[in-house]
């Protein structure tokens, strides 16, 4: 069975197709940020039923990975805003 690979593609990803890598990247950035947070939240909450659970070390090491991801979701932030103030043609492009 041959499985159409658009159907895979997430909306973020199919709103991009046809345009400069720069503009594909001023759609993903905040799509991937948005699921980052999204993550957060979910694993938040997952902490804090494993604190009730009294599994500690483990909620530690979420808290850890939280921390971590709410490091990368700042680079992402700073990767947009990077690019947002670059001039438009000096943000190299597929076409360059």
């Amino acid at each position: 069975m041959k499985v159409d690979v658009n159907m895979q593609k997430t909306e973020a990803e199919k709103i991009a197709i046809g345009q400069t890598i720069a503009e594909r990247l001023k759609v993903l950035l905040p799509h991937w940020n948005h699921h980052n947070d999204e993550h957060i939240t979910q694993l938040n909450n997952w902490r804090e039923k494993m604190i009730e659970e009294e599994l500690n070390e483990l909620a530690e090491t979420i808290e850890s990975a939280v921390f971590h991801m709410k490091c990368s979701g700042e680079f992402l932030s700073k990767a947009l805003n990077s690019l947002n103030s670059e001039p438009e043609n000096s943000v190299q492009t597929h076409h360059s």
